[in-house]
């Protein structure tokens, strides 16, 4: 893909430019992939991004578009300068998988086999200058009533962006939020570096017990992919693992689409070298117990994939509890300020975290048909079941949603 997408008379007339507040903001068709790469780059060195938002991300996760995803550039300049970057995609969206409505999607595409790659951590490229200011200026400027959106989704936020102050009146809100689990390495290391005396007396007798079964097989040791070839063996191996178990509980497995290994065979093959990921490798003697890729990007490492040996021993004896606490220890040992077990409320990541944050999914609504009927099904849900479950979306007003 040398293109992020052809231009068409509405992305010209989109992409006008609108000053306000200093800032200059357009919404076109993206340019050439090395134009935009440098662009992108560039303004990496002046923000602070999540591994997600860096171009080793981005970039790839544009390479595998198709060309009706026509992905558009969402940029921003300050008296010259750039200042924010975003991509957002078109798609036609559909409400309770039955109504059409015409949605704009932050690095993702509303295709689930392009999605199933995952971004977290999402969000807007902003410089540190004004991030907020500039967050600000460009969803204003999404929110103009020239852009012909019904639904504007930003999936995956950990950081939520400022909303501008003159938002369409009507415009609606929603967020649907749930926790995300770490591990805080740089206080565990100053608090001494004993990981499993933060966990509680079950947890801390799992994983001990789960280790001495393995020892009895040989030395219990993590060993980092040295080199690209095993990361790639590494890789492998935690592919067979991971979907062994999954296709044993009937599921398909995340390597089961070819998409999403493609991707990840070419993040690590361009990120090794640059210490951007880490295949990690848990054994006894020469036994597999489990694999772990993680994602690494200034002192975090996001634990993005593993594959478990279930089977090693019997009785099962907890591999991913084990795997994991001892891969902490490596990463705390490392130097490493946290160990992110990324979205989801999976009990294991729970028993091993020393913290939680929030993860977000927010999107804005237009007024519409389709709005109309999903918000009278979602009524009619509410006064079903007074109660809502934990972590529901709900829709709230422009003042309640957090900054």
């Amino acid at each position: 893909m040398t293109d992020c997408g052809p231009p068409t008379h509405r992305a010209e007339r989109h992409g006008q430019a609108q000053e306000d507040r200093g800032f200059v903001v357009t919404f076109e068709a993206c340019p050439a992939m090395t134009d935009l790469a440098a662009q992108w780059q560039a303004l990496e060195r002046e923000a602070a991004p999540s591994f997600f938002t860096t171009w080793s991300w981005i970039g790839g996760w544009l390479q595998r578009l198709e060309p009706h995803h026509r992905p558009r550039l969402l940029r921003a300049t300050r008296h010259g300068q750039l200042a924010g970057l975003a991509i957002l995609v078109p798609a036609i969206s559909r409400r309770l998988k039955l109504w059409p409505s015409r949605s704009l999607h932050l690095h993702t595409t509303a295709d689930r086999r392009h999605d199933d790659i995952a971004i977290e951590h999402n969000g807007l490229l902003l410089s540190q200058a004004d991030a907020p200011g500039i967050a600000a200026a460009m969803l204003e400027h999404l929110c103009e009533a020239t852009h012909r959106w019904q639904q504007l989704l930003l999936p995956g936020l950990s950081v939520m962006p400022p909303f501008p102050a003159q938002l369409p009146a009507r415009l609606i809100a929603r967020q649907e939020a749930g926790d995300a689990y770490r591990v805080d390495l740089a206080a565990l290391r100053e608090g001494g570096g004993d990981y499993l005396a933060r966990l509680s007396r079950n947890t801390r007798s799992q994983i001990r017990r789960s280790i001495k079964a393995y020892g009895a097989l040989g030395p219990v040791r993590v060993t980092a992919a040295s080199d690209l070839p095993e990361a790639l063996h590494f890789l492998d191996r935690l592919k067979f693992h991971h979907q062994k178990t999954w296709e044993s509980r009937g599921a398909a497995g995340a390597f089961a689409n070819p998409l999403f290994e493609a991707f990840h065979r070419q993040l690590i093959a361009r990120g090794f070298a640059a210490c951007e990921v880490q295949l990690l490798r848990v054994a006894a003697a020469d036994h597999d117990i489990g694999y772990l890729y993680n994602l690494v990007h200034q002192g975090r490492v996001s634990c993005y994939q593993s594959g478990f040996h279930y089977d090693l021993i019997p009785g099962n004896h907890h591999p991913g509890l084990a795997v994991h606490a001892l891969a902490i220890q490596h990463c705390t040992d490392l130097g490493m300020d946290h160990y992110d077990f990324l979205a989801g409320s999976e009990r294991y990541k729970q028993q091993l975290a020393t913290d939680r944050y929030p993860m977000v999914d927010l999107s804005l609504h237009r007024p519409c048909l389709s709005l109309r009927l999903e918000e009278a099904w979602r009524g009619l849900k509410r006064s079903l079941r007074p109660v809502p479950s934990p972590g529901s979306g709900k829709a709230l007003s422009l003042e309640d949603t957090p900054a």
